[in-house]
């Protein structure tokens, strides 16, 4: 607020002519306190100083060191809730074992970290489908048993598969992955 001017008409206040007007100026000091400029305009008889005034022949100052005007910044702590957002789906293939496979089950390796519903695909190499099945995945690594077998429950003849994995999480995000496992008969 330094700097800043308020000015108004006192009107006659000790003027012995009504033709006659006296200006007060207030101007806010550098100290937060107020100025308080009396400038005579005409004629009048001065009351404080005891003498007659002329045309602005004078300007009275009185320093007010008091803050009259105290402009008080208020600073108020205001709590806010930053949402966290919700982890990433992780759906990764860790391999499996043993492999190559040999005997009548493989374990397909899985980590999550929420739970899932998992799709499992196998192909062979030249695309055809062998056998898909479901799985309930939870947090942590999961351990998912195939037993070697295509969808007419006979084993699969030795080579090297293909297998496609889908999981969709209880939030409805999703994820692909692909591994592949050899079988030795």
């Amino acid at each position: 607020m330094g700097g800043s001017t308020v000015i108004w008409d006192a009107g006659n206040i000790g003027v012995s002519d009504p033709a006659e007007d006296v200006w007060f100026r207030v101007i806010v000091n550098q100290y937060g306190g107020m100025s308080v400029v009396n400038s005579a305009m005409g004629e009048y008889k001065d009351t404080y100083w005891e003498y007659k005034e002329g045309a602005v022949s004078n300007t009275v100052v009185a320093e007010i060191y008091t803050p009259t005007i105290t402009p008080t910044p208020t600073i108020t702590p205001t709590a806010t809730i930053t949402p966290t957002p919700a982890p990433e789906f992780d759906f990764v293939f860790r391999g499996s074992f043993p492999d190559p496979a040999d005997g009548s089950e493989a374990n397909l390796m899985v980590e999550l970290n929420n739970p899932a519903d998992i799709n499992i695909r196998i192909f062979t190499l030249s695309g055809e489908e062998v056998i898909s099945f479901e799985y309930k995945g939870v947090p942590g690594v999961n351990n998912i048993k195939w037993h070697l077998r295509n969808a007419y429950g006979r084993y699969v003849s030795s080579g090297i598969y293909i297998i496609m994995m889908s999981a969709e999480d209880t939030q409805g995000r999703r994820g692909n992955i692909k591994g592949k496992i050899g079988v030795v008969r």
